[in-house]
């Protein structure tokens, strides 16, 4: 009798866990997915640019972050001109 009741004990707290962490009721809209994934992105490159810069060395890796930083400029720019 005690072992049944655990059991059905157990089965209740699972049953209880299963509701809380279930997100069928939740919705995402795209907006929200977008703002994520470039989070996600961002905080990724934040967080391995000291092992760049470790690895690679200060001086070459200075110098490559600033010519990717001028190519992403130089595509916003031309982004912005196809827009309009």
């Amino acid at each position: 009798m005690k072992l049944s009741g655990l059991i059905e004990e157990q089965s209740d707290k699972a049953l209880e866990i299963q509701s809380l962490t279930s997100f069928e009721n939740t919705k995402s809209t795209f907006i929200v997915s977008l703002i994520n994934s470039f989070k996600s992105l961002i905080c990724t490159g934040i967080l391995i640019l000291p092992y760049i810069f470790y690895t690679g060395g200060y001086l070459l890796c200075t110098i490559f972050l600033f010519v990717i930083a001028i190519a992403i400029g130089y595509t916003c720019i031309l982004f912005h001109e196809v827009i309009e």
